[in-house]
């Protein structure tokens, strides 16, 4: 319903809505041509990028199973998961090349079947795991692909592993029906438009279309900054939650203490998603005292709550230009 909205910003790549659905059109269709359909896992090793997130989007809607690799982990936790999961694709960003490698070495030597592969090209990493490249395999995608029906909502969305540290990995399922329940209630968690999956409908659009027009305004406050990888319980949902409000999120390769001040500073960003000791150990790193710690760990989790983007936008800009004067 939004196409011309901006869907995601990563480095110099910003695409719409509307760009991200053909894509995620041709990337589900380049995987129906493979053979890949409904159980079939699909397996990921990425950063938080624009191919890990169109994943999210394009596996599930072929009833396909998403596998996101946690790009921290050794070689022998990799393999475990591979051999388990059983991947028909594999989808490694060429960062990760080198891991990949001694993965690929170690299952054949065990015999394993291994899956076709697809690389990720970024200008900084140039040894790639396969002669594919991922934009070259979306091109043999049609852009009018209509997504199949009949995928059964307790059907598995997503698998994930835990980080193995008292053992192998345990192998997570999510379904359909938890994810959306999941995306949703993030919505109203974190005070993100709440109603705005109401506002959507085909009947309020059809019948209050001024009643509309004022939520697409509404929705246009919504960017997002993930810190969180998608690798990590998919981004906490947050990647199917971003689609439900038509909101925007900001990506980067590498989280760094400079990267989130020059989001922020340079971006609208009413959301932003990590973990307590995350912000506390990099903000600390910038010397940028209590008070602004204070606002990132605690008073972010109320106004969370509590406050509107406008306000929330406000704060973080403000512990921003702290953090800058005090470096």
């Amino acid at each position: 319903m939004y196409p011309s909205k901006p869907a995601y910003v990563f480095e110099h790549i910003t695409r719409s809505w509307g760009e991200v659905g053909s894509r995620v059109n041709r990337f589900a269709s380049a995987l129906h041509q493979l053979g890949v359909g409904r159980g079939d896992v699909v397996s990921v090793m990425a950063p938080n990028a624009p191919p890990m997130y169109e994943a999210h989007f394009a596996v599930p809607g072929i009833g396909a199973v998403l596998h996101s690799i946690n790009t921290r982990l050794d070689v022998a936790t990799v393999v475990y998961q591979l051999k388990h999961s059983e991947p028909k694709v594999l989808i490694v960003d060429n960062e990760f090349t080198p891991i990949m490698r001694e993965v690929i070495e170690t299952l054949r030597k065990e015999n394993i079947k291994l899956p076709t592969f697809i690389s990720i090209g970024d200008a900084n990493f140039t040894d790639a795991i396969s002669k594919l490249d991922y934009e070259d395999f979306l091109k043999t995608g049609d852009a009018t692909f209509a997504l199949p029906d009949g995928i059964d909502e307790w059907d598995a969305i997503s698998l994930n592993y835990t980080s193995g540290t008292t053992g192998n990995p345990k192998g997570v399922v999510c379904h359909h029906r938890g994810a959306y329940l999941n995306s949703v209630s993030n919505i109203v968690e974190w005070n993100m438009e709440p109603f705005a999956k109401l506002f959507m409908s085909k009947y309020i659009h059809h019948y209050f279309p001024h009643f509309v027009i004022k939520t697409h305004l509404l929705l246009s406050n919504s960017f997002f900054y993930s810190v969180v990888p998608m690798f990590h319980c998919n981004g906490w949902n947050f990647t199917w939650t971003m689609a439900n409000i038509a909101g925007c999120c900001f990506f980067v390769r590498h989280v760094r203490p400079e990267s989130i001040f020059d989001i922020i500073d340079r971006c609208v960003i009413s959301i932003i998603c990590s973990t307590y000791i995350f912000f506390s150990v990099n903000l600390a790193q910038c010397r940028i005292g209590l008070a602004v710690l204070w606002v990132f760990s605690f008073l972010y989790k109320s106004i969370r709550l509590f406050s509107s983007s406008i306000f929330s936008c406000t704060v973080t800009k403000w512990a921003t230009c702290v953090a800058r004067r005090s470096r």
